[in-house]
């Protein structure tokens, strides 16, 4: 339609989209990705994942169609929900820790921001319960972690040729590895949401920030 807008390219966005995709994208670029399986109804389930794992839907977004199975019974139940609403499912390996997320704006990684949900996973009620869960920007974690992550973050955004804001979200498991979980190219843009919030932790206000990313609006047109 020829009409500039902001944010990522139509083709970064659909493999990010896309977790099974963006994990295959990924591959091979030195960032710590879970081991996974893509499963599809009638088809026998992976032992090598079975039954500790946390089985997504490819395309879904806000935690939704995502559970955390440690048992056969919790396993069994998250198929069949997973097998109504989508024709594949990403099987990963659960790995525990402390969630994090990078925004990184422009190419630039922002400060850290860590995730504590008072029930200890991220679903979707904490995400959008207020006082549901603590937010803490710069997060505290070791500055070799938190470096780590930024690079990662900056790797998986210039690997699908992002633009603008992109935010990767990251398990930091017990030895302070950094396991990367997806990245979300239409991050939340309210003023309480993370990016906005990494953003200030820089000096950047909401407004700044909103008005830098419409300034910057571009076509990306491939000829």
């Amino acid at each position: 339609m020829g009409i500039p807008y902001t944010g990522s390219p139509v083709r970064g966005s659909a493999v990010a989209m896309d977790k099974i995709a963006t994990k295959r994208a990924l591959a091979g670029l030195g960032l710590h990705l879970p081991a996974d399986a893509v499963w599809q109804p009638g088809e026998p389930f992976p032992e090598h994942l079975a039954p500790d794992c946390v089985v997504k839907i490819p395309e879904g977004g806000s935690t939704i169609g995502t559970w955390v199975c440690h048992n056969s019974a919790e396993l069994e139940a998250a198929l069949v929900r997973a097998e109504a609403m989508a024709d594949r499912v990403l099987l990963e390996q659960f790995v525990a820790g402390e969630e994090i997320t990078v925004a990184v704006l422009d190419g630039q990684p922002l400060p850290v921001v860590a995730i504590r949900p008072e029930s200890g996973f991220f679903d979707y009620e904490a995400k959008y319960t207020k006082g549901r869960t603590d937010y803490l920007v710069p997060a505290p974690i070791p500055e070799a972690v938190a470096r780590t992550a930024q690079a990662h973050a900056r790797i998986a955004y210039q690997a699908l040729g992002l633009a603008g804001v992109a935010r990767a979200d990251f398990i930091i498991d017990e030895d302070g590895v950094p396991w990367f979980l997806e990245i979300n190219t239409s991050p939340g843009m309210t003023a309480t949401s993370l990016s906005p919030m990494a953003a200030g932790a820089v000096g950047m206000s909401f407004e700044d920030l909103v008005e830098h990313l419409a300034r910057t609006a571009r076509l990306h047109v491939r000829v």
